[in-house]
């Protein structure tokens, strides 16, 4: 024990280990509900203020009180908060454009991957400069991979001469002799020569399977390492689950 410039002194060693044996013991750790609760109804009976939607705000307060079970969810199990499979933009971030680190237009993506009502998906789309169907599509990658997929989608790379051998020799690798597809390369994206599949390689390495869709690509799977195993994605008929689970689906693009 010390007391150093006027610090307040503390129990001896021995004392306070002591104290263990009369000192009630601690709380056990509590078990969240198995939902989020709802969020209050704001619909009155007086007007509200000017340029303030109460169906709006309630929208926005069970996103945030979804979000706030997950993380006291993942912190109660031991897991590091957002660590959620689809929020994959690095979890809370000090400072950013929202809770989670996102920008304005991947917080968009997010909020609209939750399945909204119409009119919140039409304001989501038009806020952010899409139109419904390029925010159909950013939704659909972002219950596949969260902001990397959504980053696949919607941005476009040209990988430098190291990064473009790996993944070419990744290609050659993937099938037997006589069975690799036909695909002729673009930047970073693969795509068949009967323009029906693409493969589309992230920074990171893995590949993103895509289909011909209405004159554009959607994504219709995750991230493989694998580039057979993405192509295969891309080829079979229906999406790897039309509901991909790992979305922050917390409240109710096609690109060449």
């Amino acid at each position: 024990m010390s007391s150093r410039d006027g610090a307040a002194a503390g129990e001896w060693a021995a004392e306070a280990y002591a104290l263990r044996d009369i000192l009630p013991p601690l709380p056990a750790v509590p078990v969240p509900d198995a939902a989020p609760g709802e969020p209050p109804a704001l619909d009155t009976e007086t007007d509200p203020e000017p340029g303030v939607e109460p169906a709006a705000l309630e929208f926005l307060a069970a996103d945030a009180a979804a979000r706030a079970h997950r993380l006291l969810t993942e912190l109660l199990a031991g897991r590091p908060a957002g660590a959620a499979k689809g929020l994959s933009s690095g979890g809370l971030s000090v400072g950013g454009l929202s809770a989670w680190g996102l920008s304005v237009g991947e917080d968009a993506v997010r909020l609209a991957a939750g399945r909204p009502p119409a009119w919140v998906a039409g304001r989501l789309a038009s806020g952010t400069g899409r139109s419904r169907a390029e925010l159909e599509a950013a939704t659909r990658a972002w219950r596949w991979g969260g902001a990397a997929a959504l980053a696949v989608l919607e941005e476009s790379w040209t990988p430098d001469e190291a990064a473009l051998a790996v993944a070419e020799a990744r290609l050659a690798g993937a099938w037997e002799d006589g069975e690799a597809p036909e695909l002729i390369r673009s930047g970073a994206r693969w795509t068949a020569v009967d323009a029906r599949a693409q493969l589309r390689l992230g920074e990171d390495g893995r590949w993103w399977p895509y289909r011909r869709a209405g004159g554009g690509w959607i994504p219709v799977g995750p991230a493989d390492r694998d580039p057979a195993a993405a192509f295969t994605a891309a080829t079979v008929e229906g999406d790897r689950g039309e509901d991909p689970e790992g979305a922050d689906s917390g409240s109710r693009s096609l690109s060449e």
